[in-house]
C-alpha cells in the first residue's frame, strides 16, 4: 500500500486525534489537537503543513482529513448520535478502527441508487444490508493517489448491492475490481496497521 501515508509516532498521535475530533461533527481548530497530544500549536501547524488531503474552512479549521469529512457525500457514518461523511466506501471500513467505535454506515449504489447499510465495529462488520453487498476497489499507480487521492482512488470506490449490479460499472472503469465485504474489511484493517502501528497496536 504505497499510497498509504507513513507517519512517525508523533504524527500518528496527531492524525488519530484529528479523526476522533472530526467525528464530533464540528470543525477542528489547531488548539484542540494541540491540547490532546501535548504539543504547541505552532508545532502542530508545522507537522500538518506538508500533509496532503487536509481540508479547511475559511477560518482555517479542519473540516476534512484523509477520508473523513464534515461535508456531505453519499457515504454517511453515524456514531453517538453524530453524523459525518467519508470520501469513499473504503473509508467507512477503516475509520471505525481509528475511532475505536461501532458505527452505522449508510451509502447508495452509484448504479441503481439502492440504499446500503452496514454496522461496523473496530474488529468486524456486524451487519450488512443487502447481504450480497460488494465494494469496488482500484490500485493507484505511481504517485497519483498521493497527489490527489480523491480523483485517483476515492471516485472509483463504492458499495454495490450485488456483484451483478456492479459488473457493468466495473467493466467500464479501468483497473477496478470487486471485493467481498469480508475481504474489504480485512484490507481496511491492514490499511490501519501501516500508518498507526504505534497508536492502534
Amino acid at each position: 500500500m504505497g499510497w498509504v501515508p507513513k507517519f512517525g509516532a508523533t504524527e500518528q498521535r496527531l492524525a488519530v486525534e484529528l479523526y476522533r475530533l472530526l467525528a464530533r461533527g464540528i470543525p477542528v481548530s489547531v488548539e484542540r489537537p494541540a491540547n490532546a497530544v501535548s504539543l504547541e500549536e505552532n508545532t502542530i501547524s508545522k507537522i500538518m503543513a506538508p500533509w496532503r488531503d487536509v481540508f479547511r474552512d475559511d477560518e482555517g479549521h479542519v473540516t476534512g482529513f484523509r477520508g473523513l469529512s464534515l461535508c456531505e457525500t453519499r457515504h454517511h457514518i453515524e456514531a453517538g448520535g453524530r453524523t459525518t461523511y467519508t470520501w469513499c466506501a473504503f473509508d467507512t471500513l477503516f475509520i471505525p478502527g481509528i475511532q475505536r467505535k461501532t458505527v452505522r454506515i449508510q451509502s447508495t449504489s452509484p448504479v441503481t441508487g439502492q440504499p446500503i447499510r452496514l454496522t461496523v465495529t473496530p474488529r468486524r462488520i456486524k451487519q450488512v444490508d443487502p447481504p450480497g453487498t460488494v465494494m469496488s476497489f482500484v490500485l493507484p499507480e505511481g504517485n497519483a493517489a498521493k497527489d490527489d487521492i480523491i480523483a485517483h482512488f476515492c471516485r472509483h470506490v463504492y458499495f454495490f448491492e450485488s456483484a451483478e449490479a456492479a459488473s457493468a460499472w466495473a467493466g467500464k472503469t479501468n483497473g477496478a475490481f470487486l471485493l467481498s465485504m469480508a475481504d474489504a474489511f480485512a484490507l481496511a484493517r491492514r490499511r490501519n496497521a501501516t500508518p498507526f502501528s504505534h497508536v492502534l497496536a
